[in-house]
């Protein structure tokens, strides 16, 4: 199934084991982000103890308005494994999505700022 809400592509697709844990969970994602050397050019204009504290809360309220896509569309909040993070690129940079999986055995939930055609079909 694919959907378009508040901006984001939903894709919820069955159960899938196979290298989720070679994702990086969003805690992760977000502890990489704050141990993350600052570059020259932001350190310049923002400081050396500059943490991307502005990119890690935009994550955390991305990842909310995930949330909520994702019970309008029948989820109930249950994980069976830790949201993950996972990037993709174009030609204007990267941008990032969230993949969960259902407790309930009910599928996995992908979505992202982005068209990820190859999930259409998927269910």
């Amino acid at each position: 199934m694919h959907e378009v809400r508040h901006d984001m592509h939903v894709y919820h697709s069955s159960s899938t084991d196979f290298k989720w844990d070679a994702l990086s969970t969003l805690e992760a994602t977000i502890a990489a982000w704050r141990d993350t050397p600052v570059p020259e050019p932001i350190a310049a204009e923002r400081g050396q103890d500059y943490r991307f504290e502005e990119e890690i809360a935009q994550l955390k309220q991305e990842f909310s308005v995930v949330q909520r896509v994702a019970e309008e569309l029948g989820w109930q909040g249950d994980f069976a494994t830790t949201p993950c993070v996972f990037y993709m690129a174009d030609e204007h940079g990267f941008f990032y999505g969230f993949a969960f999986k259902r407790k309930d055995g009910q599928g996995s939930f992908t979505i992202a700022p982005f068209e990820m055609p190859w999930l259409e079909g998927e269910e």
